[in-house]
């Protein structure tokens, strides 16, 4: 992608706010300047052929919801059979720190005895060797980064205090690796740098990795398994290119050792604040929505869907689609069979849900509200 003196700006000048900790997180919408103005778009999804299908689950209304939010922590809980939804931020910029569940029909608010501190953009994800959700970084109220590691076991919240732990930032990659048996960490913003450094939790201890290539540093991207290839896939994000800000539509695999970067003849127009997760039913990744930078300088939203089969990136055409977001939740439910999304947020209307959606590879239906 090249960009012009007004784009590459643009981004830089909320980049550099960020960094400064002078700007709460938003998504990568919140500011654009084009033509000296501040311009925002949103955009449907081209029309593209359709995956994979399968038969449709019938869904209820959903009645009971979280609030609107976008930077919410969000996976599969195996060990209860429920998505665990955790914190996030609200239109306002104000954090949240309430505990959700959804059994693939209803949200519960859940009260637990002890509870991290509220924050958004935080990195989770549950271990399946030790039957927990492990939760790290994020960022709070005022530019404060929590320090620590939590763990879910279902009922409650408890801190850990291990040495060594990776920065603390916010707006980081993670995702559970079955094949090494460990959590994977990448990246991330450390409010005065971007990182590029890639950890993993074995359920007690961090440790650091030293791979000889890996993705440069970047925030706001999405990672997933893929149990297909049985390798990590990592794509996209903001970073830093040639000393400038830039909207990275990268593609790299790990494989628990080694970061290879991969050329896929299409890719997915979005760069940062896109939603990704692995659909056993139809053995693919699906990624949706995220927004990109046009050569105008404005931001678009989009509502695209894309599959990712191990080897290339295909964009579908479903018959309904959430709208255009960033920074929204998404994970699979194997309860249900289907790959679940909630919230997120666009910048034109400054707009953020509290709406649930599901995938069933073919087309999307709305839950709630």
């Amino acid at each position: 992608m090249s960009w012009g003196f007004l784009e590459r700006a643009a981004y830089h000048a909320q980049q550099q706010l960020i960094l400064a900790g002078r700007l709460r997180r938003r998504p990568l919408s919140a500011l654009v300047i084009a033509g000296g103005a501040v311009a925002v778009v949103a955009a449907a999804a081209v029309p593209a052929a359709a995956n994979a299908a399968r038969p449709a689950t019938p869904a209820s209304s959903v009645l009971l919801s979280p609030s609107a939010r976008y930077d919410a922590a969000m996976d599969y809980d195996a060990a209860t059979g429920n998505i665990v939804l955790f914190g996030g931020t609200t239109h306002r910029g104000a954090v949240l720190g309430d505990t959700w569940t959804f059994n693939g029909s209803a949200w519960t608010q859940l009260s637990p005895a002890t509870s991290p501190r509220a924050r958004g953009a935080t990195a989770m994800a549950y271990d399946q060797a030790a039957g927990n959700m492990v939760m790290y970084g994020g960022q709070v109220d005022n530019g404060v980064f929590p320090v620590g590691t939590w763990i879910w076991d279902g009922t409650t919240w408890t801190q850990l205090s291990p040495s060594p732990t990776p920065p603390q930032v916010f707006s980081a990659f993670t995702a559970y690796d079955p094949a090494a048996g460990n959590i994977v960490l990448f990246g991330g913003n450390q409010s005065t740098s971007l990182v590029h450094q890639t950890w993993t939790w074995n359920g007690a201890t961090w440790a650091q990795q030293s791979p000889a290539r890996h993705p440069s540093a970047r925030e706001q991207g999405a990672m997933a398994y893929d149990s297909g290839t049985h390798q990590m896939v990592l794509f996209g994000g903001a970073g830093l290119v040639a000393g400038h800000t830039a909207c990275l539509r990268d593609t790299w695999t790990w494989d628990g050792t080694i970061w290879t970067r991969l050329s896929p003849a299409t890719r997915p127009q979005a760069c940062s604040g896109t939603a990704m997760a692995y659909d056993q039913a139809t053995g693919q990744l699906v990624l949706f929505g995220g927004a990109r930078i046009l050569h105008s300088g404005r931001v678009q939203f989009l509502n695209q869907t894309w599959t990712w089969n191990g080897t290339t990136w295909t964009q579908q055409s479903p018959a309904t689609s959430p709208p255009a977001r960033d920074s929204a939740s998404m994970t699979y439910d194997p309860a249900i069979g289907q790959v679940v999304l909630f919230g997120g947020a666009t910048g034109n209307t400054n707009r953020t849900f509290g709406d649930t959606w599901t995938w069933n590879g073919t087309t999307w239906t709305q839950l709630s509200p």
